[in-house]
């Protein structure tokens, strides 16, 4: 009986852990803007991490666009889509990029790319996290690496590089995710 009660009082703190983010904070960051960069990234971590901890249902999609394959995954809560992940392959390079969204409206993205140049046989790896406040690119992290082989690099010891100030208009970086993730959700 005690392991009974023991199992129930889990996951009601389970339960509790889940639910303690708030999406009205999110709300206003997307459409007013009226927080201060420090306050918008914890009510962004906050939200990435409720989606992450979330049970989701997925669908899938796919699209053909110059003769190459994209694969969407939308995952959503209450039939709402909160996050999408995007996956590319072609001969020369592999792309994915995981939009978390919000009433349509990405919030963060996370992204890794693989790349060959043909001249050198070299392959660059990347990782891209970016932070959006609804209207521009508040945060952007960048890790590099390049080998010569056609395996994934180990970016875990790679630190972070802040290329935040390197952006020439990050309202129309966030402007082109936000039209991406809406012509992703209309695809039939």
């Amino acid at each position: 009986m005690k392991s009974l009660y023991t199992f129930l009082l889990l996951i009601i703190v389970v339960s509790a852990c889940q639910s303690d983010f708030d999406n009205a904070d999110l709300d206003s960051l997307l459409r007013n803007q009226d927080v201060s960069k420090e306050k918008a990234l914890k009510i962004i971590e906050k939200a990435y991490a409720a989606v992450e901890s979330s049970e989701l249902k997925t669908s899938l999609k796919n699209e053909l666009r110059s003769n190459v394959k994209y694969n969407y995954t939308i995952y959503r809560s209450s039939s709402e889509p909160v996050k999408i992940t995007a996956d590319i392959y072609d001969e020369t390079y592999t792309v994915r990029a995981t939009y978390y969204i919000y009433d349509s409206i990405p919030y963060f993205m996370q992204g890794t790319m693989r790349d060959q140049d043909r001249a050198s046989g070299r392959y660059t790896h990347q990782e891209l996290i970016t932070y959006f406040n609804g209207k521009k690119v508040i945060k952007q992290l960048k890790k590099t690496a390049l080998n010569k082989e056609n395996r994934a690099s180990d970016l875990s010891h790679i630190p972070s590089v802040d290329i935040t100030e390197d952006i020439k208009q990050p309202d129309l970086d966030a402007l082109l995710r936000y039209e991406e993730v809406k012509s992703i959700l209309k695809i039939q």
